[in-house]
């Protein structure tokens, strides 16, 4: 079986900029502006599936086993973005070739079940299975996408009081901000930090089960089941050098701060205080990978069933 989820996301701001005014005078007072080139995101994604099962019996013993076979991959699609109308100059129309981040789920999903009648009455039933699920859904080739919206920030005077933010109107000497895709050297191009790797997983969970039904009475079943499951290949977004090597505890250096006792309360404690801190900002790369975490899940459930209702016996 074949899936294909397709999706994309436009996000546009009316006439490319949003106004900043102070109002808090009682009059308004311009003072800045953030111009928008368009996002668009377009992603491509598809699944294949393949299953088969089959039970055997045997005597007072059922054995149902079966397996299935996915196969996950996606893809960012190629977009042209057109100028942003205040500054064309400097948010230009970009586009953008689309990108493979070459990461591929291919998934095998072992399930086994057992089913045993130990009396031959049908009274006591024991069940014990084993099963293997893995994630579903792949998100790799949309952080390798960096077509979301473009922002640039900038001084605003409004010259001509009409309250419509306007090139000549910005004060692009000394701007304020922009947004993290933007590349000041080639405004025609867009980047993205992001990394995958290579080598990435996808999620799983492996889980067991055993449980122990008995009929009590002619219409009352008690049963008992213990559960056990294992969560693990989780994905994490971990910060990295440019060049793609991890980011070593050395870059960070014992800091020590002492509070003033002057500014102790009475009676508090205001030890000395020791932390680590880099002399320069982590970098903007990432990387998502496996993060080697795990996490158990264990449960007992009980439960009654009751039967309801008259039993029609014909003679």
């Amino acid at each position: 079986m074949l899936f294909r989820s397709p999706w994309e996301q436009i996000d546009q701001t009316g006439g490319g900029a949003v106004a900043g005014i102070d109002s808090a005078t009682g009059r308004e007072l311009p003072y800045r502006a953030w111009i928008y080139r368009d996002g668009w995101q377009r992603v491509g994604q598809r699944h294949w599936s393949f299953w088969v099962q089959d039970s055997w019996r045997r005597g007072q013993l059922t054995i149902n086993a079966g397996l299935r076979v996915d196969r996950q991959d996606d893809t960012a699609r190629p977009v042209r973005i057109p100028a942003n109308p205040v500054l064309p100059d400097l948010l230009p129309s970009v586009s953008f070739p689309g990108a493979d981040s070459g990461v591929v789920f291919s998934d095998f999903s072992p399930r086994l079940g057992i089913t045993w009648d130990p009396v031959g009455s049908g009274r006591t039933i024991v069940r014990a299975s084993a099963a293997r699920y893995w994630g579903v859904g792949i998100d790799t080739a949309s952080r390798l996408q960096p077509t979301g919206q473009t922002l640039l920030s900038y001084g605003w005077n409004d010259a001509n009081g009409d309250l419509r933010v306007q090139g000549p109107e910005l004060d692009l000497v000394t701007p304020i901000g922009s947004s993290s895709n933007y590349v000041a050297a080639s405004p025609g191009t867009v980047r993205s930090y992001a990394r995958v790797d290579p080598g990435l997983q996808n999620d799983l969970t492996d889980e067991v089960t055993v449980s122990l039904d008995r009929q009590i009475a002619r219409r009352v079943t008690l049963g008992v089941s213990y559960v056990a499951r294992k969560y693990h290949q989780f994905q994490e977004t971990y910060r990295v050098n440019p060049d793609g090597s991890w980011i070593g505890s050395d870059t960070f250096a014992l800091v020590t701060w002492t509070p003033n006792p002057a500014n102790c309360p009475p009676g508090a404690r205001c030890p000395t205080v020791t932390y680590y801190a880099r002399d320069t900002r982590l970098p903007s790369e990432t990387i998502l990978r496996n993060s080697g975490s795990y996490k158990w899940h264990h449960s007992i459930d009980r439960s009654e069933e009751r039967r309801v209702g008259k039993e029609c016996r014909s003679r």
